[in-house]
Order: structure tokens, then C-alpha cells, then sequence
């Protein structure tokens, strides 16, 4: 899950509530959700999102009230390895630590959310300290600091660090320089998945798709199909023919393709014109000889990025259930793709 992009999405949602979020941090052992997964919670009592299967929610809710009422973070520890014991209900094997801060709409979440939606990746830097006000910086991946007016780091370790951790496989990590612990994190924006085909089966998978943090487009000439009472969830909706949209369009870095047209020479033209260096992955709809068919003109390098037939062989049956198993595909490729990719 991209919690990150979920939360910037219940604080715009939220107006200028007050609230705290919670990141577990560091994880010993088994736990239920991996570092990095986040949940929010309001001053009034509301929640959004989940750190464990329901065993820590409640006492992280009385130590966010008072972060939220003292305007300063908290680092908790659970112990969930006892098994035996009775404390949290369920005994995940591991230990986790959480940290909470206040939350409010300021400089670095706004421009956070703005270079998310703009399909940048980002770095963010905090301090875990808990005596003083939170302060968050922001780097992209290339290593440059985003700074509002004079917040900037000058520390050289402190760059050396971001650059190093920039380029390793890990998403959340614990820093600790001059006797202060800092927190850095990837943030990754929502993947974009273009659909070719708006038929009746692109309708659960877009939806699906929407709900698990997939930015959709969806491609076709069809205006009686291609609208907003077939596809409400969808970000995008283009109506045209393959050849229009790739004149007209530029496909986004690390894209996901899924194309369904159901018409062999719509599908022929899209796999001719598509921008493979720019696309992670191409899903095909369709019988497997269909596609070997259709893929007679595409060079090796090419087809080894196209996948058919799509999904995950879960014996699906119906447009609800392929959706489902495509899903399964498009999410286990891009975990893999997060857990190998700096």
C-alpha cells in the first residue's frame, strides 16, 4: 500500500483539523504492517488507516491526543513477542516502534503532495526528537534539497547520508548523526496505469485499480463508453484512437500498460507505437495465441516487458474476478519492482 499518498489525500480531505500520524519506524521480528505504513488520527477521535490488526489502535489514540495537545512527538515501543501474554490481544512475534507526530498543512506536505501528483519520487528528512516542533525537509531523488525560504541543510554527512540512502534498496531508515536521530524515507507517487479499452471488463479493473493506488487513464474512441458514468474513479479519460493519443499524449516514466481493446488491429497499433523504455509493464487481454499473433512484429527486448495472458492464474471466471487476478499481477510486479529498484 502507498500510504504516504492516502494521507496527503485525507489531509487535503480534512481542511486544517488538527491531527497526528503515526509511522512505525522500526520493526524486530514479525509484524503485521512493514516500516513505513502509516495511520492518522484526529483530535475528535476519528482514524484513518491501521497499524496492526486491531491490537495497538486504541492506546495509539491516547498517546495521539496528546501529541496533537502538546504539539510535540512521541516515539512508543510494543512488545508483541510474548505470545502468552494478554496485553495486546494478539501476539504479532515482533517488536514495533511508532512514531507519532503533530500534523498540520504546511510547506513540506503541500509540496510534498504537489511533486507526488507530478509523479516525482521524494525523500523526506525528519528529526526524532521529541522536545522540539516537527521539522521536515525534502530532496529529491536527484539529491537536491526543496527548501522554503532558508530551511536548509548545510551539515556534508547529512548529504552524503541522503545521497547513499537515495541509492540502496531500502524505503524507511534510521539515521542517527551528532547524537540526533533522523528519520528518512522514500516516497513513491501513485503508478500509472494506462487502459486501452473502455468495454464492459475495464470497468471492475478500473475501479479495482483506483482503490489501490494506481493513477488510471483510459484510452479509447468510444465517447458513449469512455465517460465518467462507466468510469467515475478514473483520473483520466481520453477520447481516441491509439494513433491520436500517441501524437497527442506522452506516456508517464515507469508506467503500467493494460490493453483490452478486444480489436486486433487497435491492439497491433498500441504494442507499434508504445514508448517502451518508458513503460515497467505491458499487460495483454486475450487468448495466448491471439497474442503471439500480435506480437510477430515486436523486437526480444520488447516482449520480454509484455506480459500474457495477463493476470495471475487463479482459475478466474468473469470480468469481476479477472480484474481480481490482474490486480494480483500489476501489485506483485510493482512490490518486486519497490523491493529491487533504488
Amino acid at each position: 500500500m502507498n500510504d504516504i499518498c492516502r494521507v496527503l489525500e485525507q489531509i487535503e480531505a480534512n481542511g486544517k483539523e488538527r491531527l497526528a500520524l503515526a509511522t512505525i519506524i522500526r520493526i524486530e521480528g514479525s509484524s503485521y504492517r512493514k516500516a513505513g505504513a502509516k495511520m492518522l488520527f484526529w483530535e475528535d477521535g476519528q482514524r484513518y488507516g491501521n497499524l496492526s490488526s486491531g491490537c495497538l489502535e486504541d492506546d495509539l489514540a491516547i498517546h495521539s491526543l496528546e501529541v496533537i495537545k502538546k504539539n510535540r512527538c512521541k516515539r512508543v515501543i510494543y512488545d508483541l513477542q510474548d505470545e502468552d501474554g494478554l496485553t495486546w490481544g494478539v501476539g504479532c512475534n515482533g517488536k514495533i516502534e511508532v512514531f507519532i507526530e503533530p500534523l498540520f498543512s504546511n510547506f513540506a506536505i503541500s509540496t510534498l503532495k504537489n511533486y507526488l501528483l507530478s509523479g516525482r519520487n521524494m525523500v523526506t528528512l525528519k528529526s526524532l526528537m521529541t522536545e522540539s516542533p516537527q521539522a521536515t525537509y525534502l530532496f529529491t531523488y536527484e539529491g537536491k534539497q526543496v527548501k522554503e525560504g532558508e530551511k536548509a541543510i548545510f551539515h556534508p554527512y547529512i548529504k552524503k547520508t541522503i545521497q547513499e540512502f537515495i541509492h540502496s534498496f531500502e524505503k524507511i531508515k534510521i539515521v542517527t548523526i551528532e547524537g540526533e536521530d533522523f528519520l528518512l524515507e522514500k516516497n513513491n507517487p501513485k503508478t500509472r496505469l494506462y487502459v486501452f479499452g473502455a468495454g464492459y471488463d475495464a470497468e471492475p479493473l478500473v475501479k479495482l485499480a483506483s482503490s489501490l493506488d494506481f493513477s488510471v487513464t483510459v484510452i479509447d474512441p468510444r465517447e458513449s463508453r469512455c465517460n465518467r458514468d462507466f468510469f467515475p474513479t478514473a483520473e483520466k479519460l481520453i477520447t481516441e484512437h491509439p494513433s491520436a493519443f500517441f501524437q497527442h499524449h506522452t506516456i508517464n516514466e515507469a508506467a503500467f500498460v493494460v490493453i483490452m481493446n478486444h480489436h486486433f488491429q487497435r491492439d497491433k497499433q498500441i504494442l507499434e507505437e508504445l514508448p517502451y523504455e518508458r513503460v515497467d509493464y505491458i499487460g495483454i487481454l486475450g487468448s495466448k495465441k491471439r497474442t503471439e499473433k500480435l506480437l510477430n512484429t515486436i523486437n526480444g527486448s520488447q516482449k520480454q516487458k509484455i506480459h500474457y495472458p495477463i493476470g495471475l492464474k487463479i482459475h478466474a471466471e468473469g470480468s469481476d474476478e479477472i480484474s481480481i487476478s490482474i490486480m494480483a499481477e500489476l501489485i506483485q510486479f510493482r512490490h518486486k519492482k519497490w523491493n529491487t529498484v533504488h
